[in-house]
């Protein structure tokens, strides 16, 4: 469906795709491929692919600012 969000289940797990234009998926899971910002085509449906966001500890604390939604 339109704006789904899903990780393959196989490979590279740093990166992300969403549901641009919804369908039908195909028999098997597609090449992902790993250049954000690209899109897969799998059946009738395309995703684009985001960088998943990491975190790297650096001390006892944390502060967040805020930026707006991610990917949109």
């Amino acid at each position: 469906s339109l704006n789904d969000l899903i990780v393959s289940t196989v490979g590279d797990k740093t990166y992300y795709y969403r549901c641009i234009i919804q369908g039908t998926s195909g028999t098997a899971e597609p090449s992902w491929t790993n250049i954000s910002g690209s899109t897969v085509v799998d059946g009738s449906a395309r995703w684009k692919v985001y960088k998943t966001a990491t975190w790297q500890e650096m001390g006892v604390s944390c502060e967040f600012y805020p930026f707006g939604k991610i990917g949109y």
